[in-house]
């Protein structure tokens, strides 16, 4: 190689290198904004979300006030306007409900990495509830709100009579079913009805989903297809999983129809 090649070849290699070092000092000082701005906004988030709790905390201890229906009206109305400003609050936080849930320390499902819960809906912390897609992915907004409905009872009977000890037996998946919510049931105190929502592994045609009380068959229906775009839901009687005190577990399988 002639020196001129030569003389050429490490101007290029140093402008080359005086290149990268621009670009790294400049992708620094961005980054470092970035981070500010993280920052900032998080922090925002937060004090926006705890401003908007206390909110909701001072509306709900209005409650105890109200002696005829035009304040309970308005109570209520602003109760309502309070959780509303609350969950958007939240949706400003800089983590997925997945996070969320880690963050609390609660027991999660390896399937839906949501929180694992009982027929209540109340997690392996005492007092904490779950419902909604923070459990699993829903297919209708009206799932949804059943949940939640059903959690803010629940909690709200926990608020009155306290944790209620009693036995809780595993719910099992077989053939296909991949999770269900819950995971555990306590039949003393299932209620009239006790609500399993699953979906399963893959497609299945003329199948019949059953469900077993230890060796007991307390529920099946047949179905022309299950997919696992299509969360599927089984209610099941109070009256049916208090009837086997002596079962070890609750099995929902698919068989053949």
């Amino acid at each position: 190689m002639s020196q001129k090649a030569r003389r050429i070849l490490g101007i290029y290699a140093a402008a080359a290198i005086a290149m990268l070092a621009v670009y790294s000092c400049v992708s620094h000082v961005r980054l470092e904004n970035y981070r500010l701005i993280a920052k900032y906004s998080s922090q925002r988030a937060f004090e926006e979300t705890a401003a908007s709790v206390q909110e909701l905390s001072e509306a709900l201890g209005k409650g105890v006030y109200a002696v005829d229906a035009g304040m309970c009206a308005q109570v209520c109305s602003d109760i309502q306007a309070a959780a509303q400003s609350a969950e958007a609050a939240m949706a400003t936080l800089p983590f997925t409900t997945q996070e969320l849930s880690r963050t609390a320390g609660v027991a999660l499902s390896p399937i839906t990495s949501g929180p694992l819960v009982n027929e209540s809906l109340e997690t392996s912390i005492p007092g904490v509830f779950a419902a909604g897609n923070v459990l699993h992915v829903h297919d209708l907004v009206d799932y949804v709100s059943e949940e939640a409905g059903a959690a803010g009872a629940q909690a709200a009977a926990y608020l009155q009579n306290g944790e209620q000890d009693a036995p809780a037996i595993p719910v099992h998946c077989e053939n296909g079913v991949r999770y269900t919510v819950p995971a555990t049931v306590r039949p003393a105190c299932a209620g009239d009805t006790v609500t399993i929502r699953f979906r399963v592994g893959g497609v299945f045609k003329n199948k019949k989903i059953a469900v077993y009380l230890g060796d007991t068959c307390i529920f099946s229906r047949k179905r022309p297809v299950l997919a696992p775009g299509e969360m599927e839901t089984v209610r099941l009687k109070g009256a049916d999983l208090r009837a086997h005190p002596d079962a070890s577990c609750l099995t929902v399988t698919l068989e053949e129809a």
